[in-house]
C-alpha cells in the first residue's frame, strides 16, 4: 500500500490535535478549540490523554461532550483553564483519578433524560436531576465555576461527592473540596456529601473549604427509581442520607452566608469553622468536635452540642431561639457545650426566653452571655459564676468575686477578740465553704479524727485581717474540732438522714418523681451552694461532678423507655383484631344485629395483618413507632358459644427526639404472641392475649450506644354487647394490661447509666358504639379511660464509685383515648378496617395511634 503526502489531511489533522505551550518547571498548557460538537470532543479528549501531571487544558472555545453515560474520568492532575467558556457533558457524572482544578469556566453538567422522562414531564416542565461529582480521596477545585446547565431547571446543579464510589478508582486518600472566587448568582451546588469508601480506608479525612457567595439549591428531592431519594441544598457530612457512621476528621469550613444547612449525622469528627458570616436565617448545625467562628453571628434554632471547643474570635456570637417542629409544636433549643475560648471582646453568646445554655468545660477569655433567666437557662462548670455588667452577665470564676459576709465569718478582725472553739458532743460549726451552716448534729457522740488536738477555730476564710487580734488557745476536745473551709467532708460520719441541704436541695429530695440521691452515704456537713444543682454529696471531699444537665438528659431517655409500654402496639392490636373478628360474623342483611349470633359450627381460619403508626409526645421527649404485625386465627364451637386460638408475628421500629439534647433513641423490636377469646351466644366476650418481644435500642449521638432489653406482656378483656337497634350496638369494656420491661445499661459521655425494669400494670374501662350503615360498611366511635397503677422505675448515673446519683421516675397516672374508625367488607371473605385513636392528659400532647388492617377468611 502506498501514502501520499496530502496538504489538506495535514492540515486537518493539525486541527484536530491540541496545540502544546511550553510553561516552567515542565508543565504543558494544550490549547482545545470549540470549532464544533465532534471536533471539540475529540480534541477534549486527545489533550487529557496527552497531558501529564501538572499540564493545563486551556478551553478556546464551548466544548461539548453529548450522550454520554457513567463516569467520565479524569485521570491525571491538571487544570482545566475555561477562560470563560463552557465545559459541557451531558449524561456523564465526572470522577477523579488525581487532584483536578477547573478554573474560570461554566462547568455544565446536563442529566441523561430518557423519552419516558420528557413526554411525561414535557419539554417546558422537566424536573431537576442530580449529577455527581466523585473525589475518590482527591482533590476537587472550583475556581471562579459557573454550574448553570443551559436548557435545565435553574436546581439542576452538580452534587459533590466526597468519598470513593467509583469501582474503577483506587482512594487516594484526601477527599478535599475548595470553592473559591464564586460568582454571586451561578457558583450553585446541589449539595455537598460525605460518602463511604468502597474497598478503601474509610478513615480518610476529608476538608470542606466554600467561599464567599457559594450557594446550594432551595431543597429539593430527587426522585431515583429503584433507590431512596435524594435531599439536596446542605451540606451531608454522614452520607446521603445522613445516617453513615465514621470516625473520618472532617474539617469544614465556610464564608457564605447562604450555607444554612450543616448536618453531621453520625459522623463522630467533625470541626466547622465559620468566617465573616451573619445569615439572616439560623444555622441548622448537628453535633460537632469543634466549632470556630471567626467574626461571625449564627442563630441556632435546632439543638447542637460541641464535644471538645467552642472558639469565638472577634466579636463573635450566638443566639438560640426556639422553633416549631414538624408537628407544629414548640421545640426549645438547647446549646450543650464543653470547653469555650474567646479572642478579643463582644464575644457573646444570647439565650432567648426558656432555651437553654450548658457548659461542662473551661472558660478562657472573655464571655458576655445574655439572658432573661440566668438561674433556669444557664448552666456553668463548678468554680464559675455569672456578674451582671451592662445589662449583661459576664462569666467569672468565683474566686474573683467578692462573695456576700454571712453570719459565722469575721471581715475585720482587728480589734476583735475571737474566742476558743467549745468543747462539744457533736460535730462544731463550719467555716468557709460551710458558711452559715450552723451546728450540724451528728448521730454518735463522737467522730474519731486523725489529730486529738483541736485547731484553731479562726482561719485565713474566716477572717480577712487579724493583724491585732488575741486568739486563745482552742481547748482541746474529745470530740470532732472545727472544721475550716479546706477541711469540708473531712468527717467520717455518714449519715444521709441528719445532712444539712440547701433550699434547693429540699425542694429537690422532697419530690416523690424525680428525687436525686448519691449512692453512697454523705459526710455529716453542710451542703454548699456548689452542690445545690447535683443534689447529692459525698464522703471524704468527693464532689458529685454530675451536672444538671446531665441527669436531666438522662432522665428523658428513661423516660423514653416507658413510651413502649404506653404504645403496646402488638396487644392492643390483637384486641382490635378480635372485635373485628366477632362484627365479621354478622348476618349480611340489615335485619340482622351488628355483630349477629356467635356460630354454632367452626369457621375457616383467618390471616390478618395489621399496620399501626404512633406518637406518643410529652414535654421531654416525642416518641414515633411503626409496627406491623401478621397472625393466623381459627375458631371452634362449644356447647354454649364459641372459643378461638391463634398466634402472631410483630416487628416494630421506634425512634424519639428529644426537647433539650439533639440525641435520637431508636428501638427496633421482635415479638410473638399467642392469644385466645371465648365468645358466648349471649354476646359475652373473654379475650386473653400474652407476648414476649425482644428490643435492640442504639442511642444515637457523637458516640452512639447500642443495648437490648426484653419485654413480657399479658392483657385480659371482659366486654358485653348490647343491641340498641337494627343498626346501632354498644359494647363496654374493662380491660387489664401487665408489661415487664428488663433493666439495661449503656456508657454515655463516660457515665455508667443503669435503667432499672418497669413493671406496668394498666387498667382501661371504656365503651364502643357502632353503627351498620349497609351490608358492607360500619362506622364506630370509642371512648375508654387508663390508669397507670405501679409502673416505676430507678436510674442510677455512675461516674465513680463515689461519683453517683439516683433518681426515682413515677409513671403512675390517668389519661383518656377517644377513637373513630370504620370497616369495610371487600368481599365475602375479605374485610378491611382502619382506626384512629388520640390520647388526651398525663402530659400527653398531640399524641395518637392510627391502625389499618386487613384479614382474609379461607
Amino acid at each position: 500500500m502506498h501514502f501520499r503526502k496530502s496538504p489538506l489531511a495535514l492540515a486537518i489533522l493539525l486541527c484536530l490535535s491540541p496545540i502544546p505551550e511550553m510553561n516552567y518547571a515542565n508543565a504543558q498548557t494544550y490549547t482545545v478549540t470549540g470549532s464544533s460538537i465532534n471536533d471539540s470532543e475529540a480534541q477534549f479528549r486527545r489533550a487529557l490523554e496527552q497531558a501529564n501531571d501538572g499540564d493545563t487544558i486551556r478551553l478556546a472555545g464551548d466544548i461539548q461532550l453529548m450522550r454520554g453515560s457513567g463516569f467520565f474520568s479524569f485521570d491525571k492532575k491538571i487544570t482545566i483553564d475555561g477562560q470563560g467558556n463552557r465545559l459541557h457533558f451531558e449524561g456523564y457524572n465526572l470522577s477523579l483519578g488525581k487532584d483536578v482544578t477547573f478554573s474560570n469556566v461554566n462547568l455544565s453538567l446536563k442529566p441523561s433524560r430518557d423519552l419516558n422522562n420528557i413526554f411525561g414531564s414535557g419539554f417546558n416542565n422537566l424536573k431537576a436531576a442530580s449529577t455527581y461529582i466523585v473525589t475518590n480521596g482527591n482533590k476537587l477545585i472550583l475556581d471562579n465555576v459557573r454550574t448553570n446547565v443551559n436548557g435545565e431547571p435553574a436546581d439542576t446543579r452538580p452534587m459533590i461527592l466526597l468519598g470513593n464510589i467509583d469501582p474503577t478508582k483506587n482512594n487516594n486518600g484526601h477527599d478535599a473540596l475548595v470553592v473559591t472566587n464564586a460568582h454571586p448568582t451561578e457558583t450553585i451546588l446541589s449539595s455537598v456529601v460525605v460518602i463511604g469508601n468502597n474497598n478503601s480506608n474509610t478513615d480518610t479525612p476529608v476538608t470542606i473549604s466554600l467561599g464567599e457567595n457559594v450557594s446550594f439549591v432551595n431543597q429539593v428531592i430527587f426522585e431515583r427509581e429503584g433507590e431512596e431519594d435524594i435531599y439536596s441544598g446542605a451540606v451531608y457530612l454522614a452520607g446521603m442520607n445522613n445516617d453513615q457512621e465514621h470516625n473520618r476528621a472532617i474539617n469544614f469550613s465556610s464564608s457564605s452566608n447562604a450555607i444554612t444547612k450543616i448536618y453531621t449525622g453520625e459522623a463522630t469528627n467533625v470541626s466547622v469553622t465559620l468566617n465573616n458570616i451573619n445569615p439572616e436565617t439560623a444555622i441548622t448545625l448537628q453535633d460537632v468536635k469543634d466549632l470556630t467562628l471567626n467574626n461571625s453571628r449564627i442563630t441556632l434554632d435546632k439543638n447542637l452540642s460541641v464535644s471538645e471547643t467552642l472558639t469565638l474570635n472577634n466579636q463573635s456570637a450566638i443566639t438560640t431561639v426556639a422553633s416549631k417542629d414538624a408537628f407544629g409544636d414548640i421545640a426549645k433549643t438547647s446549646l450543650m457545650l464543653n470547653n469555650i475560648h474567646t479572642n478579643g471582646n463582644n464575644s457573646n453568646i444570647t439565650i432567648v426566653r426558656d432555651n437553654a445554655l450548658l457548659i461542662n468545660g473551661n472558660i478562657t477569655g472573655e464571655l458576655t452571655i445574655n439572658t432573661e433567666d440566668k438561674d433556669n437557662n444557664v448552666s456553668l462548670p463548678n468554680g464559675s459564676t455569672l456578674v451582671g455588667e451592662n445589662g449583661s452577665y459576664v462569666v467569672k470564676l468565683k474566686t474573683e468575686v467578692t462573695q456576700p459576709v454571712s453570719e459565722n465569718t469575721t471581715t475585720d478582725s482587728s480589734n476583735t477578740d475571737v474566742t476558743p472553739a467549745k468543747p462539744t458532743d457533736s460535730t462544731p460549726a463550719t467555716t468557709g465553704e460551710q458558711t452559715g451552716s450552723s451546728d450540724i448534729t451528728s448521730p454518735t457522740d463522737t467522730a474519731a479524727t486523725s489529730n486529738e488536738t483541736t485547731p484553731p477555730a479562726t482561719t485565713g476564710d474566716t477572717a480577712t485581717n487579724s493583724s491585732n487580734t488575741d486568739v486563745p488557745p482552742a481547748t482541746p476536745t474529745d470530740s470532732t474540732p472545727a472544721t475550716t473551709g479546706e477541711q469540708t467532708g473531712s468527717s467520717d460520719i455518714t449519715s444521709p438522714t441528719d445532712t444539712a441541704q440547701t433550699d434547693d436541695q429540699a425542694e429537690a429530695s422532697s419530690s416523690d418523681t424525680a428525687t436525686s440521691t448519691p449512692a453512697q452515704p454523705t459526710g455529716d456537713v453542710a451542703s454548699t451552694s456548689e452542690q445545690a444543682t447535683t443534689s447529692s454529696t459525698s464522703t471524704n471531699h468527693n464532689k458529685i461532678t454530675i451536672t444538671t444537665a446531665e441527669q436531666e438528659t438522662q432522665r428523658a431517655i428513661a423516660e423514653s423507655r416507658y413510651a413502649t409500654v404506653v404504645s403496646n402496639f402488638a396487644l392492643n392490636s390483637i384486641r382490635n383484631r378480635l372485635e373485628h373478628s366477632r362484627s365479621s360474623n354478622a348476618y349480611p342483611y340489615l335485619t340482622a344485629t351488628v355483630n349477629g349470633m356467635i356460630p354454632t359450627v367452626s369457621e375457616p381460619g383467618r390471616l390478618w395483618v395489621n399496620s399501626s403508626s404512633d406518637r406518643i409526645t410529652q414535654d421531654l421527649y416525642k416518641f414515633n413507632n411503626f409496627g406491623l404485625q401478621v397472625g393466623y386465627d381459627k375458631s371452634s364451637a362449644l356447647d354454649n358459644g364459641t372459643a378461638r386460638f391463634g398466634f402472631a408475628l410483630d416487628v416494630e421500629k421506634g425512634k424519639a427526639n428529644f426537647a433539650q439534647f439533639s440525641e435520637t433513641y431508636k428501638t427496633q423490636t421482635y415479638g410473638m404472641a399467642l392469644y385466645g377469646a371465648y365468645e358466648t351466644e349471649d354476646r359475652h366476650y373473654l379475650d386473653v392475649a400474652v407476648r414476649m418481644a425482644r428490643a435492640s435500642n442504639e442511642l444515637k449521638s457523637n458516640a452512639s450506644q447500642a443495648y437490648h432489653h426484653n419485654l413480657y406482656s399479658a392483657s385480659l378483656a371482659y366486654s358485653k354487647g348490647f343491641e340498641l337497634s337494627n343498626r346501632w350496638e354498644i359494647e363496654p369494656y374493662t380491660q387489664l394490661f401487665y408489661t415487664h420491661l428488663s433493666s439495661t445499661n449503656y456508657i454515655r459521655n463516660g457515665l455508667n447509666v443503669t435503667a432499672d425494669e418497669i413493671n406496668s400494670l394498666v387498667g382501661s374501662i371504656g365503651a364502643k358504639a357502632q353503627y351498620q350503615l349497609n351490608q358492607t360498611l360500619n362506622f364506630y366511635t370509642k371512648v375508654a379511660m387508663h390508669r397507670e397503677f405501679n409502673a416505676t422505675q430507678d436510674i442510677h448515673i455512675i461516674r465513680s464509685a463515689t461519683d453517683r446519683v439516683q433518681h426515682n421516675i413515677n409513671h403512675r397516672g390517668t389519661w383518656t383515648t377517644l377513637g373513630l374508625g370504620m370497616k369495610a367488607r371487600l368481599g365475602n371473605n375479605t374485610h378491611l378496617y382502619l382506626d384512629a385513636d388520640k390520647l388526651f392528659g398525663n402530659g400527653y400532647k398531640q399524641s395518637y395511634q392510627i391502625t389499618l388492617g386487613l384479614d382474609w377468611k379461607f
